[in-house]
């Protein structure tokens, strides 16, 4: 409860200030009892120096004086007294909180128009609830800058609780700096009076923890040479890489030799989510700026050892070296050279430095030994060891023991890692008798060992998904496949007539702060899934994550998999989490998705049963049958979310030769980003099969792509696709075959220039005269009959015949040959003519009979009158070929019949006798007059 207490307000300000590079601090001053009433208090300028102050800090140590006024009521305003106003009233901007527990609070920012030294200055204090209660300020103080403010704080667009912070820090320091971190309101704190000590010459590891919501990465800084800001060489520690929510990360650093000693300086820690922060006073979109106070000391008197391993990054004694690169076993080295240092006041004496230990996977030998004494402050001296791997892969070790004369170091020892790569063949088979039991393990294997050339696994078996099915990365910690590369590749291969099943969700991916569960997992590049059945994902089937600069995802294949069964989003999915680089020049080719629900708990993100979300250029989807046959509300068959607000994302490069049905009612085939204007349709798309039945519609851009026509004319797009059915043989929900059936407008109708040479089991393409639509070839039945018609040659394949020579009025019989080149009898039930245009034509020959395999040829003969000279007619061919009736177009162009001969016609040549057309012909010679040669000129109408 509040009490009603009135109370008095006493301000004890001091006379003098201090100054420090470009800022003036006010003395400090107290203030008891304060209330609602403002009130205020004029500093002491005198001693301000002139220039012109742009930014200010305030600080104080709040308390509650009586009842219960709250640090977050606290209000603070500067003026000059009178009419201007720098800084209107304002809550703390750090250190806050509702509670009455004493705090330090703080306010940070610009003064309005800037605040001209030696000018009337006035703070203004006051809380906004004082029934029964008032606060003390104690320790206040004024800092102005005249540039920007000493240890300005990051800026973060999306301010507030939004559970991006680094949950605790470790240094160990003497005595150890341990503390654990709240997330704040204002994204800064500056913890004032919580200190740190740091040796010149010393190396230090700092222990972080991320918060428990979301990835980030951290970064710390420390101000050596005390002058207000982060910007000097080597004040920036280190950087964590982006950690998983919980996850703890380690930066190692050592404490420049000759840094001048610092009593009161800070040190700094930025969490940013899913980046890293490089900028300490940067602009960042979620993440909290904690800052402490720090103390440098001289080095220590006597010899100080430090070794750094060979990326320069110090090790401190007993600690670990992990040499990230896998190496080829039964190699010569490679040579691994670490820098022995002294940063002490005098020399350094090296008694020995010899390789102990038992060494594992290898074996090292000295090649360049240090050389003793090491001068003092900035002395060193190399130490090089071959490493030697063993043959084939597999972790390897060494230790190595440097004794010395440093008092509190004599015998440094250092612990060397590694890998040896994988390259080859290895085998995956769930029933054992292989190289692995699963393909979570072989995962393992890839993460722990790193790769050194190509490398297959040849699955076989079932297997059940777990948290191991994450490649790339472990849950809560980044694990990345080492070695990797165009040609280092890694492929997960189905083997034998049925493809190995992995069903089940348990692998844990993060993107955009929802967690989400799905069968399979792939955070690397160059990786390749073929021949695989994956069912049974709850949110999604197949995810592929390009989620920060660590994880740059490139050269992903997913071939000839068969992916159903997600009960809450897509069947395959790829992604970019928000991280700078996205994903390039991946494929999806010869896959079936079916039965995938398309939209859960990745809503918004991966809606489709094929989904895409800010992706790169080069990708390609090509010879897909994806049936979207139980979706949620706001799904689509494909969903092409992208680009989708993150600079240089694009659409899929090329989508041809699929087919896409939907029969889920009220959901599009395309969902474009869910917008209205169609901005990720994809750049080369033709040769595509889109049907939709049962209420589905055909994209989410209505008004743009009201059907497939509006597709076709106002987005250039499927030139040569269809929207017919590609009639698949079965889309009921649990009986699904997408096999396409003998009588499928898909069959022979892909791309002629297609380049894919099987279909999604194996079989060769084409079986016909061309390739297939979508992920199934359709074979020919072994006891099929199969027509084929031709006039001469060729055979009639585009259903068209030219005919010429054919004259108007006279009929004349043109011939083809009817043959069965299948392998069962063909039964011809009838012929007719049809459409016929300028042409009177009518079949002479029998329209019903049977044909045995590579029997005998059939002539189908045809009278042809045509009336005009262009002229066509239709003719259709009715039997038990698998194929349907064939049909073929005849037209020609005729010239007319023959007539009489004229005579004496009137266009030139001129007959030089004259009468009418036909005669009689007469030519006038007049008496004595000599008889002129004369000539009767007669012409045909046929020429």
């Amino acid at each position: 409860m509040r009490y009603v207490i009135s109370g008095l307000i006493v301000a004890i300000a001091a006379l003098v200030g201090t100054q420090l590079s470009g800022q003036y601090a006010f003395a400090p001053f107290t203030v008891n009892n304060l209330t609602t009433v403002a009130q205020d208090f004029p500093m002491s300028v005198g001693s301000v120096p002139a220039g012109t102050y742009t930014s200010f800090t305030v600080t104080a140590d709040w308390s509650a004086g009586m009842g219960d006024p709250y640090s977050n009521e606290a209000r603070l305003t500067l003026t000059d007294g009178a009419a201007t106003t720098y800084y209107a009233e304002a809550a703390p901007t750090s250190g806050a909180q509702a509670t009455v527990n004493p705090v330090t609070i703080t306010w940070s920012g610009t003064l309005s128009g800037g605040y001209t030294g030696g000018g009337p200055l006035t703070l203004r204090a006051r809380q906004t609830y004082d029934i029964g209660s008032f606060s003390v300020w104690s320790n206040v103080v004024l800092t102005i800058n005249t540039t920007t403010p000493p240890y300005g704080p990051p800026t973060f667009t999306n301010p507030g609780l939004t559970g991006d912070y680094c949950a605790g820090i470790q240094i160990n320091t003497s005595p150890a700096f341990n503390q654990t971190i709240t997330e704040s309101a204002t994204d800064y704190n500056y913890h004032s009076g919580i200190s740190a000590t740091f040796a010149a010459g010393q190396s230090y590891t700092i222990t972080l923890t991320n918060n428990a919501l979301y990835d980030g990465g951290i970064a710390v800084w420390l101000d050596y040479n005390g002058d207000g800001d982060y910007a000097d060489a080597n004040e920036l520690l280190g950087q964590t890489a982006i950690l998983a929510a919980s996850a703890i990360g380690t930066i190692n650093f050592t404490v420049p030799p000759a840094i001048t000693p610092q009593a009161g300086t800070r040190f700094r820690l930025i969490q940013v989510y899913n980046a890293v922060p490089a900028d300490p006073v940067g602009s960042y979109a979620y993440g909290q700026c904690d800052e402490y106070d720090a103390v440098t000391t001289p080095p220590p008197a006597g010899p100080e050892i430090n070794i750094q391993d060979p990326s320069s990054v110090s090790v401190a004694s007993a600690g670990t070296y992990i040499h990230a690169t896998p190496l080829v076993g039964g190699t010569t080295g490679p040579a691994l050279t670490f820098t022995i240092q002294n940063f002490g006041t005098v020399a350094l004496t090296i008694n020995s430095a010899l390789l102990t230990g038992t060494p594992a996977g290898c074996a090292p030998t000295i090649q360049t030994p240090p050389v003793s004494p090491v001068p003092p402050t900035t002395g060193s001296t190399p130490f090089i060891i071959n490493v030697n791997p063993d043959p084939g892969f597999g972790a390897w070790s060494f230790q190595f023991t440097v004794d010395n004369d440093d008092v509190d170091e004599a015998l440094y020892v250092v612990n060397v890692q590694g890998s040896r790569g994988m390259t080859g063949t290895y085998t995956v088979n769930s029933a054992g008798g292989a190289d692995y039991m699963d393909v979570g393990d072989a995962f393992e294997a890839l993460e722990d060992f790193g790769v050194v050339g190509a490398v297959t696994f040849e699955v076989t078996g079932t297997f059940t998904s777990n948290t191991n099915y994450e490649l790339g990365r472990d849950d809560a910690t980044v694990d990345l496949v080492e070695g990797v590369s165009a040609s280092n590749t890694v492929t997960f291969r189905g083997m034998g007539a049925s493809k190995p099943v992995i069903s089940g969700s348990a692998a844990l991916g993060p993107y955009a702060g929802l967690p989400f569960i799905s069968t399979m997992i792939i955070m690397t590049p160059y990786v390749t899934l073929e021949n695989l059945e994956v069912t049974g994902g709850f949110d999604a089937g197949i995810v592929v994550i390009s989620h920060d600069t660590i994880h740059l995802i490139t050269g992903v294949n997913i071939l000839k998999c068969s992916v159903h069964g997600v009960t809450g989003g897509p069947g395959i999915f790829f992604v970019n989490g928000t991280g700078p680089l996205l994903a390039t020049n991946c494929t999806v080719q010869n896959c079936l998705i079916y039965a995938c629900v398309g939209s859960g708990t990745l809503n918004g993100f991966g809606d489709g049963a094929l989904s895409f979300h800010n992706i790169g250029t080069g990708f390609t989807v090509d010879h897909n049958t994806i049936l979207h046959n139980n979706g949620a509300a706001a799904s689509g068959a494909v969903h092409l979310n992208t680009p989708y607000a993150v600079a240089n994302s694009s659409a899929v490069s090329v989508f041809t030769n699929n087919i896409i049905v939907n029969s889920t009612n009220a959901t599009p085939l395309i969902l474009d980003g869910g917008s209205v204007a169609p901005t990720t349709d994809p750049l080369t798309c033709d040769y595509n099969y889109w049907y939709a039945t049962n209420g589905a519609t055909f994209h989410s851009a209505v008004g743009t792509y009201v059907d497939f026509l509006a597709w076709q004319t106002t987005g250039g797009k499927d030139t040569n696709g269809s929207s017919a059915d590609p009639l698949l043989q079965n889309t009921g929900v649990g009986t699904e075959d997408l096999h396409l059936q003998p009588t499928s407008p898909a069959i022979d109708d892909a791309d002629p220039l297609s380049s894919v040479a099987e279909d999604f089991e194996g079989d060769a393409r084409p079986q016909g005269p061309a390739k297939d639509a979508g992920a199934d070839e359709a074979i020919p039945s072994a006891t099929a009959p199969l027509l084929e018609v031709s006039r001469l040659a060729p055979i009639l394949r585009t259903n068209t015949d030219t005919v010429t020579g054919t004259t108007v009025g006279i009929t004349g019989s043109i011939s083809w040959d009817i043959d069965n080149t299948g392998t069962a009898n063909l039964d011809v039930t009838a012929i007719a003519i049809s459409n016929s245009t300028n042409v009177n034509a009518a079949i002479t020959s029998g329209t019903v009979f049977t044909i045995t395999p590579s029997g005998t040829t059939v002539a189908l003969d045809i009278d042809i009158q045509p009336t005009a000279t262009n002229w066509s007619f239709d003719v259709t061919i009715t039997s038990n070929d698998p194929g349907g009736p064939f049909t073929f177009t005849v037209n020609g162009t005729a010239a007319p019949g023959n007539a009489p001969a004229e005579a004496n016609p009137t266009t030139a040549p001129v007959s030089s006798f004259a009468g009418p057309t036909n005669g009689p012909l007469t030519q006038t010679v007049a008496p004595g007059a000599t008889l002129a040669d004369a000539s009767i000129i007669l012409t045909d109408a046929e020429n």
